[in-house]
């Protein structure tokens, strides 16, 4: 698992998405702490429960 500043993420955005394509996850950080986790769709997906996932498909909630 990789993880980057902010800064770091803004400026290399492509590179960073090339990993998280590649199946990666990116663990985002400000000021040392991590603020948020970038994970591919695909395993993003599978850790939300499935009755949540067609709730948003339906438009009825939105996810993240």
């Amino acid at each position: 698992m990789k993880s980057a500043p902010v800064a770091k993420l803004k400026a290399s955005l492509s590179e960073y998405l090339a990993r998280v394509k590649a199946g990666e996850e990116v663990i985002v950080t400000e000021r040392g702490k991590p603020i948020a986790k970038i994970v591919p769709l695909d395993r993003a997906a599978a850790e939300i429960p499935a009755h949540l996932l067609e709730k948003a498909r339906a438009g009825l909630i939105r996810l993240g």
